[in-house]
C-alpha cells in the first residue's frame, strides 16, 4: 500500500473523482480541514454515496453518518455502529491501521471494495475517504465517497443486506 501522488490516482469513477477534487480543495488548518469545512451544498448529488467515521480511543471506527444510497445498497443503516464489524477479523487491525496512516501522516485512501451479501452476492465500489478535524481540532474523523457498481444480479438488499466488506486493492492518497 504505497502512497500514490493525487494527480496519479486513477479514481475509476466520475464521481469518485469529482469527491476526490472538492475535497483537496478544502482549507487545511493543521494540515488537514475540519469536518464543519465539508459544505454539503456543493457536492449535494454526492450525498447519497458519503459515510463520516470516527476512530475513537479505543480502536473502534465509529460510523458516524451513512448516506442513503449506501444504507439503500447495504439494505440496513449501520450509522453508530462499529464500522470493524463488517470486516473478517482478521483484518480488523489492517483497517484500523488503515485509518490511523491516513489520520497521521495525513493522506486519503482510495479503496477498490466489495462488499458481500447475506446470499453471497457481490456488490463491488469504488471508494475514496480523506482525513478531517473534528470541532475540538482533533484529527480523528474519515469522509469516504463510495460509488458502487450494479451487480449482474437481481438483489432485493433490504432482503439480502450486505454483511461483509473485503478490499480488493488500497493505496493512500498523497494530499497537495
Amino acid at each position: 500500500m504505497g502512497l500514490v501522488e493525487f494527480s496519479n490516482v486513477d479514481w475509476q469513477d466520475k464521481k469518485v473523482a469529482e469527491f476526490a477534487t472538492y475535497w483537496n480543495g478544502l482549507g487545511r488548518e493543521q494540515g488537514l480541514p475540519y469536518q464543519s469545512e465539508f459544505n454539503p451544498a456543493k457536492v449535494r448529488h454526492l450525498l447519497p454515496g458519503i459515510a463520516i467515521y470516527e476512530l475513537k480511543p479505543n480502536g473502534d471506527i465509529l460510523c458516524r453518518l451513512m448516506g442513503t444510497g449506501l444504507s439503500e445498497q447495504f439494505g440496513w443503516d449501520y450509522t453508530d455502529h462499529n464500522f470493524l464489524e463488517l470486516w473478517a477479523e482478521e483484518h480488523h487491525d489492517i483497517v484500523r491501521e488503515s485509518f490511523k496512516t491516513a489520520l497521521s501522516k495525513p493522506c486519503g485512501i482510495f479503496n477498490k471494495m466489495h462488499g458481500i451479501s447475506e446470499t453471497g452476492i457481490v456488490i463491488k465500489a469504488n471508494s475514496v475517504g480523506f482525513p478531517a478535524l473534528d470541532g475540538d481540532g482533533n484529527a480523528v474523523r474519515l469522509v469516504f465517497y463510495s460509488a458502487t457498481e450494479e451487480p449482474n444480479v437481481v438483489r432485493e438488499p433490504r432482503r439480502d443486506k450486505v454483511i461483509k466488506i473485503k478490499t480488493q486493492g488500497q493505496c493512500f492518497v498523497a494530499l497537495d
